[in-house]
Formats: structure tokens, C-alpha cells, sequence
């Protein structure tokens, strides 16, 4: 199944900022490894940015904090759960850890890279992105436990399948509570061309 489904309004011919540019070479780094600097100068300068996606089956429709206007009647959709793994050394054994996170989803990236060598596994690959601005929530699963926040970290990098579902916020005296009611989430696919797209919404 095609879960995540990219929906305008986009721009095509965008072209990311350095930090930005910076944030996609750390991650494509922990993928494939080397030099950030190589990587970085070898990124494409242009990519196109989307600024809204469903996930289907009964999913969410999440809108980038690009594309929020500031209305008191609209619900901000633009903070989200995302998942990371990664490998950690228990009683010996190296295991994986699921680790919960929340943010802010900022923007959608559609980066295509070559198909030279220097990409290893990636080359001629189309890797969907999400630039999101963590919560710092210390890892906490707000399904299982209360979570609180009051500040935000800087914005990363990751793969937009680690994009779990929009969750709601709740402000008092300086803190930021997550509503998280989510029990499952979608698994994420793509067609032969990387990525699903909507075009029947233009705004």
C-alpha cells in the first residue's frame, strides 16, 4: 500500500537554505557515511518542497507549519509523532531501540540523487524528508505517559516514514502537554517513482 500521500500547495523548483542543506548531509551521512562536506557539496541544489500529507487507512492529513495560517479556528496539524531507531549495546547484545519523539513538522523535502557511485545504496534513489523542530519531551511516549515540554531543539533531518500521525497540544503556565491518542500506525510504501502525490487539492 501507498500510505503517505504528498498533497500541494508545493513548490517544484525549491532551493534549501544552507542550514537546511546542512541538516540533509548529517542524515544522509549516518545512512551511507563519509564526509559531510563531500556530501553536502555533491547534494542537488534543487528540490521540490511539499507542504502537506496524508496518511491513508483512517491516517491522518498533516499540514506543515509552512503552510499554517494563524487562525484560532484552525487546528494546528503541524506537530506530529515520529519514531528513531537505532543500536544500543544491552547486557552485551546489540539491540535495537525504538525511541518517541515529537515535534514540529516545518517542511516536506523531495531530494533526488544520482545515480553516481558515490551514494553507495542510495544512488539514484528519491528520499523523502522531513525537516521537523523536536520537543524536548526526553523521549517520553505520551500513549503511556504524561509528557510535558517547554522548549524546542534544533530542527533535524529525518526519513518522512518515521512520521507517525499529528498529535494535539495543550499550553498552561509555560508548558506544553502532548495529546497523543494514537493506539496504530500506518506502515509506509511507495510507487516506483519514490513518492505518492495528490494533485485534486490546490491550496
Amino acid at each position: 500500500d501507498d500510505d503517505y500521500i504528498l498533497r500541494a500547495p508545493r513548490v517544484m523548483s525549491y532551493q534549501p537554505d544552507h542550514n537546511e542543506r546542512i541538516r540533509v548531509a548529517s542524515y544522509i551521512k549516518q545512512i551511507i557515511g563519509g564526509r559531510r562536506t563531500v556530501i553536502l557539496a555533491n547534494l542537488p541544489t534543487v528540490m521540490s518542497l511539499w507542504k502537506k500529507v496524508r496518511i491513508r487507512h483512517g491516517g491522518d492529513s498533516i499540514r506543515t507549519h509552512s503552510a499554517t495560517r494563524i487562525s484560532a479556528k484552525q487546528r494546528n496539524s503541524s506537530y506530529v509523532r515520529y519514531e528513531l531507531e537505532y543500536e544500543d549495546r544491552i547486557n552485551g547484545t546489540v539491540q535495537i531501540v525504538q525511541l518517541v519523539q515529537y515535534g514540529r513538522l516545518e517542511k516536506i523535502l523531495v531530494c533526488l540523487l544520482s545515480n553516481d557511485t558515490q551514494w553507495l545504496g542510495l544512488a539514484g534513489k528519491t528520499l523523502l524528508l522531513a525537516l521537523i523542530r523536536p520537543c524536548q519531551t526526553g523521549g517520553r511516549d505520551a500513549t503511556k505517559e504524561e509528557t510535558r515540554y517547554s522548549r524546542n531543539l534544533v530542527s533535524i533531518i529525518t526519513d518522512l516514514r518515521n512520521v507517525k500521525g499529528v498529535v494535539g497540544r495543550v499550553e498552561s503556565r509555560g508548558e506544553w502537554t502532548i495529546i497523543d491518542r494514537r493506539n496504530s500506525f500506518a506502515k509506509p510504501a511507495f510507487d516506483g517513482a519514490g513518492y505518492i502525490t495528490d494533485e485534486s487539492e490546490a491550496t
